[in-house]
């Protein structure tokens, strides 16, 4: 009987140590809110889309499973709108961009206008989905004389390798369709021919900005930002560089 009882305590531990939570602050107000969860090996969500409704909870919406996912994604429960394949971190409240108050670090990457030519431009992928659905807005930029269109990835999600990806206006018109498998990486232009190569020739940007004469954004060493910050060790954020900085 003893070692009966110490066997299932033994059960009960390692069950307790695999659950997980995950809440999420669904600021785009959805009327149900359901999680998708996986790792390389398995998803930890039910295995089939859009994965399992989560509850609301005050002004959150919460859910807790078993497994070890290292990726989640939240969605209106298959009805079209989602959050990008975000980094999966046990007990965090996230929106739609990412864990809440947690510094972001955001690349970028180009298309030109040229290759799509409308007056707006959201670019969306899937397998995985790094830019949500219905995409990310893209915007306008001019690098020596040429014009291109820009969208901020996290850079968690870089490079990734996508099944497919393509541009559209915004709301699913004029669309560019099943373009090309491509490795999206910081600071590559791509063509809808499934062509790519590094903006300007080089591995990255050739200081389009210098990031001296951008504004310091400070974030504590918990995440949180700090609209003046007293003497003591932040993460500073100028445009795209982030370092932890003294401030006396």
């Amino acid at each position: 009987m003893k070692k009966f009882y110490f066997s299932l305590v033994a059960l009960l531990v390692a069950c307790a140590a695999n659950a997980w939570t995950v809440n999420f602050t669904n600021p785009d107000g959805w009327d149900q809110v359901a999680v998708w969860a996986w790792n390389d090996d398995e998803n930890c969500t039910g295995g089939e889309w859009p994965g399992m409704l989560m509850t609301q909870s005050g002004d959150v919406w919460t859910y807790t499973g078993e497994g070890e996912p290292t990726k989640v994604i939240f969605n209106n429960n298959g009805n079209g709108n989602q959050s990008n394949d975000l980094k999966f971190v046990d007990g965090a409240t996230y929106d739609m961009k990412g864990v809440v108050g947690q510094v972001i670090v955001y690349d970028k990457i180009y298309v030109p206008v040229a290759e799509y030519n409308y007056p707006t431009c959201y670019i969306y992928a899937w397998e995985p989905s790094i830019f949500g659905n219905p995409g990310t807005e893209m915007t306008k930029t001019s690098v020596n004389g040429t014009e291109y269109w820009v969208a901020e990835v996290n850079s968690d999600n870089l490079p990734a390798k996508v099944a497919g990806w393509l541009l559209h206006d915004g709301s699913w018109g004029n669309k560019d369709e099943n373009l090309p498998s491509v490795t999206f990486q910081k600071d590559y232009v791509y063509n809808v021919d499934g062509t790519s190569a590094p903006l300007n020739g080089t591995n990255g940007i050739d200081a389009i900005e210098d990031a001296s004469d951008i504004a310091p954004v400070y974030y504590n060493l918990q995440g949180v930002r700090v609209a003046e910050p007293a003497n003591g060790l932040y993460i500073v954020v100028r445009g795209d560089k982030v370092a932890k900085e003294i401030v006396k």
